[in-house]
């Protein structure tokens, strides 16, 4: 988590939590460097182990670097803006698409493969449209949109990172 982002502190030792719980919540500040301070008397260095993926970075990125879906099923990855964006904004993007899914608002995929699966248990939903052939770029696009002007986007506690190059 701390190697990606997403956390800026961790302690191996669950013993530490209720002193670090007491530590900050006796501050009387929101200054992020005070808090910060507090962090580190309790904080351990980690590093990423052998079995990272962040060890495997360049066999991610060249499996994430196709261009179409069948050469993205093909090689197990994935659409491939996601290597030139910040994690902030991979974040926003898969919560849009998380949203888009489960909104049912273009379509019910979502909800039919987790009955075929979770429910009837008849590992056979009913897809719309039936085939990847007939799926087209705009029903692609429509899971990366926002669902209206009135959904909130999505707000990280983060600070912006540099993209990947």
């Amino acid at each position: 988590m701390i190697a990606c982002g997403l956390a800026t502190h961790y302690s191996h030792s669950k013993v530490k939590l209720p002193q670090i719980e007491e530590q900050l919540g006796n501050l009387l500040t929101d200054d992020p460097s005070i808090i910060e301070t507090s962090l580190e008397r309790y904080g351990d260095l980690v590093y990423p182990d052998k079995t990272s993926v962040l060890h495997r970075i360049e066999t991610v990125d060249k499996c994430f670097s196709h261009g179409t879906v069948e050469e993205i099923f093909d090689a197990l990855v994935k659409i491939r803006e996601g290597r030139f964006q910040t994690l902030d904004q991979c974040l926003v993007r898969e919560y849009r698409m998380s949203l888009q899914a489960t909104s049912k608002q273009f379509s019910g995929d979502f909800c039919k493969g987790v009955r075929a699966r979770v429910m009837d248990k008849d590992f056979a939903p009913k897809w719309e449209p039936p085939s990847l052939e007939d799926v087209s770029e705009d029903m692609v696009d429509r899971y990366f949109c926002r669902l209206s002007e009135f959904e909130p986007e999505l707000e990280l506690p983060t600070k912006q990172r540099e993209a990947f190059t």
